[in-house]
């Protein structure tokens, strides 16, 4: 699988390291940054908001006015909305990096057991958020280990739209 249509576009304007601070300007600039660790993990998977906590209705909000969420339905009362993620596979290969940089994911995760514990997030009866999470952290080691491509690897055959995302591996 390759690059989206619309981060391919860009790929033309910037190299692969101005792609992703452009990308990680996309996580962090459209939001308040005490959010930036739950724009980040909810971008590597959709998180289940409960319906009319507070905190929850006002980040979903900002995160569908911020194009990282995708409003599915509103309540009457309009006081609550079913969102989910976008599909971008670039912004979670971005999110995956960030996660991943010094010092970020114990603080990523720290946020998300807060988020957990008051409620705003929802883990299913089984736990089934955490297991998924857990999941794609395995992954991204996984992915991550040498040889070291970068978030994109080059084409086989050289042509730069040809290339993938280290994500989807």
């Amino acid at each position: 699988m390759t690059m989206s249509h619309g981060w391919r576009s860009l790929q033309e304007l910037y190299d692969d390291e101005g792609l992703m601070g452009f990308a990680i300007s996309k996580l962090c600039g459209a939001t308040a940054n005490k959010n930036l660790p739950l724009v980040t993990i909810s971008q590597r998977f959709s998180l289940t908001l409960t319906l009319g906590h507070r905190a929850a209705v006002k980040f979903a909000t900002s995160a569908v006015a911020s194009h990282l969420r995708v409003c599915i339905s509103i309540t009457e009362d309009r006081n609550s909305s079913i969102t989910t993620y976008p599909s971008e596979l670039f912004l979670s290969c971005t999110a995956m990096a960030s996660l991943h940089e010094e010092g970020n994911l114990d603080t990523f995760l720290q946020v998300f057991e807060r988020k957990i514990i008051s409620s705003m997030v929802d883990i299913g009866k089984s736990g089934g958020s955490v297991n998924w999470l857990l999941w794609l952290l395995a992954k991204d080691l996984y992915i991550q280990r040498p040889p070291h491509y970068g978030l994109v690897i080059p084409a086989v055959d050289g042509h730069k739209w040809n290339s993938e995302l280290l994500i989807v591996k």
